[in-house]
């Protein structure tokens, strides 16, 4: 059964000293590892990002 999970991540940074800011995106998946894969699969660029958390919505 899929739901909709709310997922915020930052995208990874090359310079030691900056932290990108936090996204959000809502995505629609069968589990969590799911919805995280999704979101590293349609937003990594080749540069990666790092999931800081994912939510199950009502």
């Amino acid at each position: 059964m899929s739901g909709r999970y709310e997922v915020k991540f930052r995208y990874k940074s090359t310079s030691p000293t900056s932290r990108g800011s936090v996204n959000a995106t809502t995505v629609t998946a069968t589990s969590i590892s799911d919805a995280r894969n999704q979101v590293i699969a349609s937003h990594s660029y080749g540069k990666g990002v790092t999931i800081i958390s994912v939510v199950k919505k009502s």
